[in-house]
């Protein structure tokens, strides 16, 4: 083991990092699998869905009334009704049972079939029923007026899901509705999360001077969740080089990625690029931006090591930025690039050379959305609570003007949660 002090490697930008990481070539998915519907939601296609059937399958009435043909109630009005011989009553789950002739109708539900012969239907309430043998209508239709026609929503053989995508309820309703039972999906990577730091204590148990409770991991763990990954916590770990060395080993066994929060940076306490050199190649060291300079990335094999800032918000910034768009490669998933415009409300000094990224609050001021930083200090975690997107202010801007154009990413798990604002001031 070696116990010199490191310095950084080259810093690299989170897109020159990921581009470092892809030619690795260990963000290639892993593998597909046959997955039941039900068990679908926030997988990823692996290839590209067809629909094996006409939506609707059949044509169907969009209103509860009467299936008509259009011509036997051409002109009539309220003063001028014409009476029609009803022939019954056409139930939606039904097979027609029935043809509609000239001057006949059939009542019929909402999403029942269309009889034969019909090619209108009038809405109830512009009708008035007699005795049950027949139908007055006061009102005309066109010919497919309240009608959906069968493929009118979904043709047969019409692409519906592209592979790539990330399964929503939405989408596996859709499916559903075509009667699809099982889909190929991309396997999920096994992911473990691992924090580090002789300061941590588990929540729930007694306070100690000088120590805090462990909750990077439950953050990662809790982020993961939102982009629908289901990690393991490997809990927490001191500062000593063999424990650290041999819990990552033992994750590692039954990971193909493992996420770690603390000891990053080129101190003599910090252990994570020593373990990860042991035991891998490291490929990035160092990002070019503050907070969250002291990144590391590491391969051992086929296998991801990640190792994450161990302030709250250093760590969640990385996680954004780089950590997303790399699970979603692993995962199959196309990843679209979530950046906003918003006008910077106030007036930063930050000089040149390096990225910032910086917590905000987004606040809308009419048609205008405005970035409000955040007051933080490097170990805040109460500006968490207060965060609803990272600001990424570049490294060529010396001098953040009041009003200037920024790019934001909105943390997942809120959506696009910008605030109704009455004043943003500097």
């Amino acid at each position: 083991m070696e116990t010199d002090r490191k310095i950084f490697h080259v810093l690299l930008s989170p897109e020159e990092a990921l581009e470092v990481i892809r030619k690795e070539g260990v963000l290639s998915p892993l593998g597909t699998e046959l997955v039941k519907l039900e068990e679908s939601v926030n997988r990823v296609i692996a290839k590209d869905i067809y629909s094996p059937l006409d939506y609707p399958p059949f044509d169907r009435s969009e209103v509860d009334g009467y299936a008509v043909n259009a011509k036997s109630v051409e002109g009539c009005d309220e003063l001028h009704p014409v009476r029609l011989k009803l022939k019954g009553f056409q139930k939606v789950g039904k097979p027609a049972f029935a043809e509609v002739g000239e001057k006949e109708a059939i009542g019929i539900d909402t999403g029942a079939i269309i009889p034969r012969g019909a090619n209108a239907v009038v809405m109830e309430e512009h009708t008035m029923l007699y005795e049950g043998s027949s139908v007055e209508v006061r009102r005309p239709v066109a010919a497919g007026e309240n009608i959906s026609f069968a493929g009118s929503d979904i043709a047969k053989g019409e692409l519906i899901i592209p592979r790539g995508t990330v399964l929503s309820p939405e989408k596996v309703a859709v499916l559903s509705s075509l009667g699809i039972d099982e889909v190929e999906v991309y396997k999920s990577p096994r992911i473990s999360v691992l924090s580090t730091g002789n300061e941590l204590v588990e929540p729930g148990l007694p306070l100690e001077a000088g120590k805090i409770y462990e909750s990077n991991g439950r953050m990662i763990l809790s982020y993961l969740s939102s982009l629908g990954i289901k990690a393991f916590f490997g809990g927490f770990v001191t500062d000593e080089y063999e424990i650290v060395r041999d819990r990552i080993q033992r994750l590692l066994e039954s990971s193909d990625v493992v996420i770690t929060s603390g000891g990053t940076s080129a101190g003599e306490k910090d252990v994570i690029y020593r373990v990860f050199q042991d035991i891998g190649k490291i490929i990035v060291h160092g990002l070019k931006m503050k907070p969250g300079k002291p990144t590391v990335i590491a391969t051992a094999g086929k296998k991801l090591l990640i190792g994450l800032p161990g302030f709250p918000l250093s760590a969640l910034s990385n996680m954004i930025l780089l950590v997303e768009p790399m699970l979603m490669e692993i995962m199959g998933a196309f990843h679209r690039d979530a950046k906003m415009t918003a006008l910077f409300a106030g007036k930063l000094r930050k000089g040149l050379g390096k990225t910032w990224v910086l917590p905000v609050m987004l606040s809308r001021i009419g048609n205008s959305l405005y970035a409000v930083p955040v007051p933080s200090q490097s170990g805040s975690v109460s500006a968490l609570m207060r965060t609803d997107a990272i600001a990424i202010l570049p490294e060529e801007a010396d001098i953040i003007n009041d009003g200037a154009s920024v790019s934001v990413v909105p943390i997942r798990s809120r959506g696009v949660p910008w605030k109704d604002a009455l004043v943003v001031g500097s």
